[in-house]
């Protein structure tokens, strides 16, 4: 087998790969092995790191604040309650209205998903999105 099967493109790994879910909404994801996503995630747990175990709703907190400092890029066209949800991901405030409102109990399938792709080192490989582009 060859190791560039499994060769991940570094712009997309880092800066995030664009999710359609149609309709002008989208968000870009960045690789939850990406530099950034692991320092943030990193400070995010510093604080709980001698706990022998974290209660569910502060690891909810912890997720949704990853996803919203390390690992979201872009969160375009979304809507909650029928307004438009609007943040600038650069701007800590705006990382910070993203994280509370990720971290409600209503939204867990959602964090759960991102997660899902962030994880999933396949997503950033190369070779995935040159097969796809080919398609």
């Amino acid at each position: 087998m060859d190791l560039n099967d499994f060769a991940v493109d570094p712009a997309t790994y880092e800066n995030g790969k664009k999710i359609e879910f149609g309709g002008g909404t989208h968000i870009c994801v960045r690789s939850a092995g990406a530099d950034r996503a692991q320092k943030v995630r990193e400070r995010l747990w510093k604080p709980y790191a001698s706990w022998k175990e974290v209660p569910a709703e502060i690891q909810a907190k912890i997720n949704a604040n990853w996803l919203a400092q390390g690992l979201l890029t872009e969160f375009v066209g979304f809507t909650v309650d029928s307004k438009p949800f609007e943040v600038d991901l650069a701007k800590p405030e705006d990382q910070k209205r993203l994280g509370d409102l990720l971290a409600q109990p209503k939204y867990k399938a959602f964090r759960t998903k991102v997660l899902g792709i962030a994880l999933d080192e396949g997503n950033f490989q190369a070779a995935a999105d040159q097969a796809a582009e080919g398609n």
